[in-house]
Parts: C-alpha cells; structure tokens; sequence
C-alpha cells in the first residue's frame, strides 16, 4: 500500500490578466512543496469569506503562505496609505488574514515566506515597515529587476541564528548563515498575542525570521523573508 503524501495548501494570489481573473501560485513553491518536503501542494482560491476554513483546515496537512509581487493592504494595520502604484491583492488578504489564525488554532502548522511573514505579522495584530529601503542604517531589500534571474535569487547577506532555535536545528547547529533576502517590507511591531521568539537576525539588525508557539497546542509557525529558488 502507497503512503499517502501530506496535503500542503497555497493560498493564491488573485490577478488580472487579460479580461479575465486568475488564481495563481508560483511554481517555485509548488516545486519546493513538491521536492523538498516531498508533500502535495494543494491551490487555496483566494476567494476569501466562501472559503469554509474549517473545512479546508480539515482537509490538510500544513499551509505555506508563500511571497508575491503584492504588500498587504496597509488599513488592515492602520499604516499610513501605500504609495502610488503598490501593488495590493484584497481577495488574498480577506483569505489569508482570517485563515492564519484559524490555521494556528487548529494546530496545523504553518511557513510564511515573505508576504506570507507580512501576513503572518498582520494576522496577529503587529504592523509593517512598508520600505525598509528609506530606514536609515538597514540593508536595501529589494529585487534587483535589472539582473538576471539566478543574480536576483542568489545569496546575498548573512544571519545569525538564534541559539536553541529551529533553525538553528534545521541548519544542524550553524550559528550564521548566508541567504537571499527580497522584500521591501518588514515586521516593525511583532504581533504580541501569540509569545513572538526570534530565531535569526540579519546583520542590520532587522528581524526577518520567527516562529511563534500558541500554548496551548505548542504548534509552530515558521516565517522567513527568504525565497525559494526560481526554477
């Protein structure tokens, strides 16, 4: 008998092309869903308050709120008004910010990469940075466009790992490693509700990973400002 591969749900993004609307994920988080954690990534439509969650949390093994072109609308913690041209995705929001907590309280565990560590934040009542690029004494994040795409993705600072963390566990002990790193934005006040550790810092000093623990299930949900490889 087959052993079933873990179901790990995507929520998409929601963007126009042509006439039409399309629910779309990248395919270097499928691939990564699908190589690295040998699991079965599974597309969440971003269609917001008719997604049954517990229905779909039910359903899966673990969810990946994965990176995009888009910032999380800043009215959802009440940020000054993007500026003109921020690309924003209010059906993702209305999916992503209500299933995050739903997620956490069902105990299915969680991995915010980029968007998905904005979201993550947000979800729990922290705020964001919406440029970090003008923050005096920080490194510029943001995806050099005018290179190719393997310059983009590759390693491009370093990050101390907390001691004791997960990742310092998942990196088999190493105290700094080198990483990509591509977002303009970044967690200014981490959310409280859920006990936020630290598990690496870059070395600006700006917090881009961190995992939080709900006491009473002791599940962790794993968010990181590192991108998976463009394949």
């Amino acid at each position: 008998m087959s052993v079933q591969r873990p179901l790990i749900g995507i929520p998409a993004d929601r963007r126009p092309l042509g006439p039409q609307a399309y629910h779309l994920v990248a395919e270097k988080y499928l691939a990564a869903v699908l190589d690295a954690a040998g699991a079965l990534p599974v597309i969440v439509p971003a269609i917001g308050r008719e997604l049954e969650l517990d229905d779909l949390l039910e359903s899966l093994h673990g969810l990946l709120f994965m990176g995009s072109p888009s910032n999380v609308d800043p009215r959802h913690y009440s940020g000054e008004p993007s500026e003109s041209g921020t690309l924003h995705d209010p059906h993702r929001d209305e999916t992503t910010l209500p299933l995050i907590p739903k997620a956490v309280a069902a105990g299915v565990p969680v991995l915010g990469i980029c968007r998905g560590f904005q979201e993550m934040n947000v979800a729990f009542g922290g705020t964001l940075w919406q440029k970090l690029h003008d923050v005096p004494g920080h490194l510029d994040h943001r995806e050099p466009s005018d290179q190719p795409i393997d310059k983009q993705y590759g390693l491009a600072h370093a990050v101390r790992l907390e001691p004791g963390g997960l990742l310092q566990k998942l990196a088999g002990g190493a105290t700094e490693i080198t990483v990509n790193s591509l977002h303009p934005m970044v967690s200014l006040k981490p959310s409280v509700c859920c006990g936020p550790r630290a598990l690496h810092w870059q070395c600006s000093g700006t917090l881009s990973g961190g995992c939080w623990k709900m006491i009473f299930r002791a599940r962790c949900l794993l968010n990181l400002d590192w991108l998976a490889a463009s394949a």
